[in-house]
């Protein structure tokens, strides 16, 4: 069974069999039109998704300080005060 690569070799793989050098030390990409928009879809999706949980974690923190701002008192506290 083979492990599964890391990103960081795969990138470098990947690097290595789709580029060619340029001048002016660029690097200039072999891959297709449809490859190119998979890839900017990739990155779109993931920087969405990270947006997105980032919002959902906000407004999650805000409901809970905003409970803990409604009771004033902790559920001990407040037996002891009944009682």
């Amino acid at each position: 069974m083979s492990r599964c690569k890391t990103l960081e070799e795969y990138l470098e793989e990947f690097t290595e069999e789709n580029t060619q050098s340029s001048r002016d030390q660029e690097l200039q990409l072999r891959v297709t039109d449809q490859q190119a928009r998979s890839l900017g879809n990739f990155f779109i999706n993931g920087l969405a998704g990270f947006g997105e949980r980032r919002r959902l974690e906000r407004a999650q923190r805000n409901q809970v300080q905003e409970a803990e701002a409604r009771e004033p008192f902790a559920q001990d506290d407040a037996t002891k005060f009944i009682n």
